[in-house]
């Protein structure tokens, strides 16, 4: 079950304090300079001693640059590196100065970089030469550009114990993202219940695959390293092809892996057996959203042999705060669970008050768990991170996470939903708030409105609509290529449609629920679209058809025009491998993104397994059609961040 905590009853709610004190579970008093101390001097013997000690001697490397820029305890320095050893020793040594590290996801949009980069006054940027060319950050240093000289030149730098570890980015609901300011102590106080509660066996090997822009990475990384545990890092590409990520982890017997319910879905209706695939597997977690009690029960019979754990959790608590292992389900969704060590859960009404066990409440959380606020946003971590008064100590404070929640008699809790705007898209958090602004600020429009519906398949995807300017004419087909050189690919809507109007309530509100309940047209061009002309453009056109959703869809529409995503994709290309014995790398979607391309491929080269990743589709002009003849390059540079089926927030 998690957690471990115990239960008492205090006027009507039923709060669970939890578990160890945090100096017994760690071993070392709790100052920060004593926690930070520890994290970095955890290197003690295990299986893989030399390559943590490799990563730390890596680290050094930096440190003269660094500190030649005057960064020291309080400062934050970017990382806008791929994943790699050289990012973990990036990481390592940022913190050593006493810096917080805050991600330059390298499949974000370069405008999103730079707001990221200027909103935190990054002192410095670390990176790879490939990846900084072009950007033009103030101050950046292309690591592979050091040399010996000045590496043998670095000096001893003390350990300091800074105020923040990393600033994480997430959606923000005024338009832009918010930094979430995450510290060693809560970073620690996770580690010591994961240990503790799930401990290495000997032998075991762990996968790094989430981006460093995810609260989920940090565990990834520095769960293991600390520990001593063998951990394989997984390129990019790699991570965002199942089938081959998969292969990887099988080939390198990888024992946990961490992955969002809708790509567990996906994965588990493609048909892949992951026990099979990866025969070493003994714990999948997931996280990032909820999961329902179909797909648990699912996964456990195709893998009964391997233990399911829901973790619950957002960057405001470390990523996680409660825990199920994953037993019998009664209902239609799995309960988030207990909580982890040091945390408090509070299940309070409008006005703060405890509820009764069994009443929904918005879900507060307190204790060792809490990050320290949002940077340079006292308004908002005001508004969030609120006076704890069942607390013992008088400047406590708590989390209100904006979920709904109750109590099940046993004690655990129940997800229900949340109470504002903010959604889940393939794992990844959106602000439905940020969507709309970005969407206001395109020429043309005069009103957007997104909401978040079920597909086809029950997943999430976000529907806009807009209306346009007197006079002017707006195109879906542009506002969507604009919107992606802004934001991350989760973000950007499925579908954009142009209405006259948008509907409002009698309060003159806009009405949401009508807009959710409104028919999506089927396609705007479902007279004048291309029909198949070949057996095999036949075959493809009803596979996408079924997996999209979408009938009239014509042979040069674009996969991605249509709303298609990884997830999508990962059944279309098991499909495609059932159909035509193809065994092609995802990334052959990003060249061949029609029916015609895709069909071209597939009769002109031979069906060929291809064993490396993908990467990612290059940002395309607004209103260009690429012919299905003509495949683009791909841009490194301008990688978005295609799917979330490698994340979790």
């Amino acid at each position: 079950s998690g957690g471990g905590g115990t239960s008492a009853m205090s006027g009507g709610v039923l709060y669970l304090g939890g578990g160890t004190k945090l100096q017994r579970a760690c071993g070392f008093e709790d100052s920060p300079e004593e926690m930070f101390k520890y994290l970095m001097a955890a290197c003690g013997p295990g299986p893989d001693e030399a390559k943590i000690r490799l990563y730390c001697d890596r680290s050094v490397e930096h440190f003269h640059w660094l500190v030649a820029q005057g960064v020291g305890a309080g400062d934050v320095v970017g990382i806008c590196l791929e994943r790699s050893s050289r990012m973990v020793a990036a990481m390592l040594a940022v913190m050593r100065l006493g810096a917080a590290y805050v991600p330059l996801d390298p499949s974000n949009p370069a405008e999103r970089l730079h707001y990221i980069a200027t909103d935190s006054r990054a002192r410095a940027v670390l990176g790879s030469k490939a990846l900084l060319d072009g950007h033009g950050f103030a101050a950046a240093l292309a690591i592979d550009d050091l040399t010996a000289a000045e590496i043998a030149a670095a000096p001893e730098v003390p350990v300091v114990a800074g105020p923040a570890a990393y600033i994480a980015y997430t959606s923000g609901s005024t338009g832009k993202p918010k930094g979430v300011i995450g510290t060693h102590r809560a970073t620690i106080n996770r580690f010591c219940w994961m240990w503790r509660e799930f401990p290495f066996t000997p032998g075991e090997v762990l996968c790094q695959k989430t981006a460093i822009s995810f609260v989920d990475s940090v565990w990834e990384i520095f769960g293991p390293l600390l520990a001593g545990v063998a951990q394989v890092i997984v390129p990019a590409e790699t991570a965002r092809d199942p089938a081959r990520l998969l292969a990887l982890l099988g080939a390198r017997k990888v024992t946990r892996l961490l992955l969002v319910p809708s790509l567990l879905r996906s994965i588990l209706d493609a048909g892949i057996d992951l026990t099979t695939m990866v025969r070493t597997l003994s714990l999948v977690f997931t996280s990032g959203e909820r999961i329902p009690a179909d797909l648990a029960q699912r996964f456990c019979q195709a893998a009964p042999q391997v233990k399911l754990v829901n973790l619950y959790g957002s960057s405001e608590v470390a990523a996680d705060v409660t825990c199920e292992v994953v037993g019998p389900v009664d209902g239609d969704e799995v309960p988030i669970g207990r909580p982890i060590d040091n945390a408090r859960l509070y299940v309070l009404d409008a006005a703060r008050q405890p509820v009764a066990v069994g009443d929904t409440g918005e879900l507060y959380v307190g204790g060792e768990v809490l990050a320290a606020g949002y940077l340079n946003r006292p308004d908002l971590t005001a508004e969030r991170f609120v006076p704890d008064p069942f607390a013992s100590t008088p400047d406590a404070v708590m989390f209100a996470t904006g979920d709904r929640v109750r109590y099940l008699s046993d004690g655990r809790l129940l997800y229900l939903g949340r109470n504002d705007h903010q959604v889940k898209v393939r794992g990844a958090r959106v602000e439905l708030g940020e969507v709309e602004e970005a969407l206001a600020g395109q020429p043309g429009v005069a009103e957007a409105v997104v909401v978040a519906r079920p597909d086809h398949t029950g997943e999430t995807m976000l529907v806009a609509f807009v209306t346009g300017a007197a006079g002017l004419v707006v195109e879906p087909h542009s506002l969507r290529g604009n919107l992606a050189l802004t934001l991350p690919d989760y973000m950007l809507p499925a579908r954009i449609m142009v209405l006259d109007a948008i509907p409002l309530n009698p309060s003159g509100k806009v009405d949401r629920s009508a807009l959710v309940s409104l028919p999506l047209e089927t396609s705007a061009h479902a007279a004048e679209a291309a029909l198949p002309a070949t057996a095999t453009e036949r075959d493809l056109h009803e596979i996408w058809t079924r997996i999209i959703g979408q009938p009239n869809i014509g042979v040069e529409d674009d996969f991605f025009e249509l709303g298609g995503h990884s997830l999508m994709a990962v059944k279309l290309f098991a499909q495609i491998r059932k159909r035509f014995g193809a065994d092609l790398p995802i990334s052959t979607l990003f060249a061949h993104p029609t029916i015609r391309s895709l069909a071209e491929c597939l009769t002109v080269r031979p069906p060929v397994a291809i064993s490396t990743g993908f990467s990612a589709r290059p940002k395309m002009r607004p209103g260009i059609r690429r012919p299905s003849s003509t495949p683009a390059p791909v841009a490194r540079r301008d990688r978005s961040l295609w799917s979330a089926a490698s994340v979790a927030t």
